[in-house]
């Protein structure tokens, strides 16, 4: 159901909470919010690319768990970036902890901290870095590089918080085959008066490389929209969670399933293959299998259901799922979801992340640890440009850059690429301007004939 206004939920623990109190209630007076435990709905956090809009869509967010006990947040991730959404009660900030490499807050010089305050009817990202490797203790230090590569839309919503909480309600017997089923944020039926939304895209830029088989703690909390920054060496539980391409919820013990793909990425206008292997020694009585892309995705595949196929003599089954992507599906990480019944109701569900891609993917390497000199120099880096095609592609490449920098190397480079979805790379090379700092945007563009394929990078350089 699309929504009028800017509306957003998730789904909540089967006791629901009360999503949005009303002004003055108990609930709105945190103290020490960071001290307490955070709880998660799921650890494996899938790679899904949302549309940044401050319009939350059915399935867009794969939901997280409650702020401050009571207030629904989404984070989601794809290679290079993270994601993360929320509902914040008015006159609160949406504040956000990332032990990046996992190994606990007030542990080295990973630990971010993003703030999302409402400012003038905009949601606005600042961020800050927790230093614990100091001989005096931890410290707050700028994480401006982060922040310049913000991106975060929203505003305010209106509603009622009963028809927000309707539309968060845990379903647990969904139809077989229905995209509305358990896990990932729900489209909110009417959007609530004492609240505002907000979407935001996060690139921890010389922190950490965000990819399949991270680990990080995440935390969300809210506090009051005029609290002053915390002590650094206030201690923050987080939650331990994994970046991954697959996961799945319940389960049996001894059934065992894995995806495969000849490759993730799909364009437009061409098919999605998925074999899904299934084990299952212990002889788990399955009744139907439903297979559908959720979220953006779906207008734009194939749902299919089916009885589940029999195993066979070593207790094995294959399922393969084939759809095409239409024309005019926008890009992204989308998630293929399957949803199995078993002989006595029992539901089990599959995720798997695959990615709508243009006709070539581009990927650029630069140095992240330079730091600002008073000389010009060369910064040197490589392109990689990996086709998403079976057939043979040829293109040019053009980078744009600040007015004061220059492309000297790659720019205006032809390239060939031969095999079925193989790579070509062209070195880069750029010359920086006297003194240059902060987040510098680079865009490469591959050109094939009608075809174009952009991408645009940052290279970070501390002021």
């Amino acid at each position: 159901m699309a929504l009028t206004g800017q509306v957003t939920g998730v789904q909540p623990p089967r006791d629901p909470l009360p999503i949005v109190p009303e002004a003055g209630s108990p609930a709105l007076v945190l103290t020490d919010p960071f001290l307490g435990p955070f709880s998660v709905t799921e650890p494996s956090r899938l790679a899904l690319t949302p549309l940044l809009d401050g319009r939350i869509q059915r399935q867009e967010w794969d939901a997280l768990g409650l702020a401050g006990g009571q207030s629904p947040v989404a984070f989601q991730w794809q290679p290079g970036a993270l994601f993360a959404a929320g509902v914040v009660p008015m006159g609160q900030d949406s504040v956000w902890s990332f032990d990046l490499n996992g190994d606990g807050w007030l542990v080295g010089d990973d630990n971010l901290q993003v703030r999302v305050s409402l400012v003038n009817g905009q949601p606005r990202v600042t961020t800050s870095r927790l230093d614990g490797t100091g001989r005096d203790g931890p410290l707050w230090t700028s994480a401006e590089l982060v922040e310049a590569g913000a991106l975060v839309a929203g505003g305010p919503i209106s509603g009622t918080a009963e028809a927000i909480q309707r539309s968060f309600e845990w379903s647990a017997t969904p139809p077989v085959g229905a995209p509305a089923a358990i896990g990932l944020m729900a489209d909110a039926a009417s959007p609530t008066p004492a609240a505002w939304v907000f979407e935001a895209r996060i690139l921890p830029v010389n922190l950490v490389a965000v990819r399949e088989g991270k680990s990080i703690g995440v935390r969300a909390d809210l506090i009051p929209a005029n609290a002053e920054p915390k002590a650094a060496f206030i201690p923050r539980p987080t939650s331990l969670v994994s970046l991954r391409l697959e996961r799945n919820q319940g389960m049996p013990a001894g059934l065992d399933w894995e995806p495969s793909y000849e490759v993730r990425q799909v364009m437009p206008g061409r098919r999605v293959d998925t074999r899904l292997s299934f084990k299952n020694p212990t002889d788990v009585p399955l009744q139907r299998l439903a297979l559908w892309t959720d979220g953006l995705g779906n207008p734009f595949t194939k749902s299919v259901e089916m009885p589940f196929p029999a195993f066979d003599r070593k207790k094995r089954a294959t399922v393969t799922y084939s759809s095409e992507v239409s024309l005019g599906a926008s890009l992204g990480w989308r998630v293929l979801r399957g949803l199995v019944t078993t002989d006595d109701g029992g539901l089990i569900q599959l995720f798997s992340s695959y990615e709508v891609a243009p006709l070539v993917s581009l990927s650029v390497a630069l140095p992240n640890d330079l730091n600002v000199i008073p000389e010009s120099r060369i910064v040197r880096g490589q392109i990689s440009v990996k086709s998403n095609s079976r057939y043979r592609v040829d293109g040019q490449i053009t980078i744009t850059v600040p007015p004061s920098w220059t492309a000297v190397k790659g720019n205006a480079k032809g390239f060939s690429i031969y095999s079925r979805y193989g790579t070509a790379r062209v070195g880069l090379e750029l010359i920086a301007p006297q003194r240059a700092s902060g987040l510098i945007p680079i865009t490469v563009t591959a050109k094939m004939g009608s075809e174009i394929s952009e991408q645009t990078v940052y290279l970070p350089i501390k002021g």
